[in-house]
C-alpha cells in the first residue's frame, strides 16, 4: 500500500490537477502511521516501521497536494515532515542513550499507543471511507486510484479470517465496515469511469 497505493495517489493527483480524496483519508491515516511508529517499537516489530515512514511521507505529499489543489494554498508539510524523520533517525541511531529512553516511552505508553490506533481505525472505517464514498456521489467521480481501492479489501479480506482465528473481536467490525466501504468505492470506480 506505503509503496504503491500512495504514490499510485499522488502521481493521479498531480496529472489530473486536482486532489479527489476527503481531507479525513489523509489525516486519519497520518495519524495511524505516527502512532504506529512508537508502539512498532515498544513491540520490537521493526519491519512496521521503514512502510510507516513511506505512509507518513506520502500523507504529507497528499496533504500539501489537497490544500494547493483545493484552496490554492502553498504548503510544505511534506519537506519538513521529511527532514524531522531524518533528524530523528539520526538522534535515534547516534545517541544511544536517546534511543533507550525512546523505546521506554512506548513501553510505558504502549496501551494508549495501541488506543489511539484503534480509535483512528475506527474513524477511518467509521467515518473517513463513508465520506469518500459521499464526495464521489455528489462530484460524480472516484477521486482514488485503483490500487487504493484494491489493496484494502485484500488486507481487510486476510485480516478479518485471520482476527477471528486469534479470537481478536474488536478488530473484526472496523474490518467488515473498512471491507464494505472498500466495495463501495470499487463499484463507484468502475461506475464513474
Amino acid at each position: 500500500m506505503t509503496v504503491l497505493g500512495f504514490p499510485g495517489q499522488i502521481w493521479k493527483n498531480y496529472t489530473e490537477q486536482q486532489c479527489g480524496i476527503h481531507i479525513l483519508l489523509i489525516l486519519v491515516p497520518l495519524v495511524i502511521f505516527i502512532a504506529r511508529i512508537p508502539y512498532a517499537t515498544a513491540k520490537k516489530a521493526l519491519a512496521i516501521i521503514p512502510p510507516d515512514m513511506i505512509g507518513i511521507i506520502s500523507m504529507l505529499i497528499l496533504l500539501d497536494q489537497f490544500t494547493y489543489y483545493e484552496y490554492n494554498i502553498p504548503t510544505i508539510f511534506s519537506i519538513i515532515g521529511f527532514f524531522t524523520m531524518i533528524g530523528s533517525a539520526y538522534l535515534l541511531t547516534k545517541k544511544k542513550e536517546r534511543a533507550t529512553k525512546f523505546q521506554q516511552f512506548c513501553k510505558n505508553n504502549e496501551l494508549l499507543l495501541a488506543k489511539i490506533t484503534l480509535i483512528s481505525a475506527l474513524i477511518m472505517t467509521g467515518i473517513a471511507l463513508p465520506m469518500q464514498i459521499w464526495k464521489n456521489y455528489t462530484e460524480q467521480q472516484c477521486g482514488l486510484n485503483i490500487i487504493m481501492i484494491t489493496f484494502p479489501i485484500i488486507l481487510s479480506s486476510l485480516r478479518i479470517p485471520y482476527s477471528i482465528m486469534k479470537k481478536a473481536w474488536a478488530l473484526i467490525p472496523p474490518d467488515i465496515l473498512g471491507l464494505t466501504c472498500s466495495i463501495i468505492l470499487l463499484f463507484q470506480f468502475f461506475y464513474y469511469k
